[in-house]
């Protein structure tokens, strides 16, 4: 490893907790790219549908749990 890193480490290390956090939010934005502007616009049209669609009886809301157990024995199939 480069010594700038391992140096970049050390330092980070000796940070509290929120400038740690800070430099993480960072560094996950930048791996994220630019922000979609639309995501939110299209998350609430999302959510609304959802909700029209349980309202009108057209889809049946199941229990987390029960969702959980059914993906878990999928993944073992």
């Amino acid at each position: 490893m480069s010594s700038i890193i391992e140096e970049l480490e050390q330092q980070i290390l000796r940070l509290n907790q929120d400038q740690k956090e800070a430099i993480l939010r960072t560094l996950l934005a930048d791996f994220d790219g630019p922000l979609d502007s639309d995501a939110r616009s299209r998350w609430l049209d999302l959510a609304l549908r959802r909700k029209h669609e349980i309202e009108s009886g057209s889809v049946t809301p199941v229990a987390a749990e029960d969702a959980y157990a059914r993906v878990r024995v999928r993944l073992r199939q």
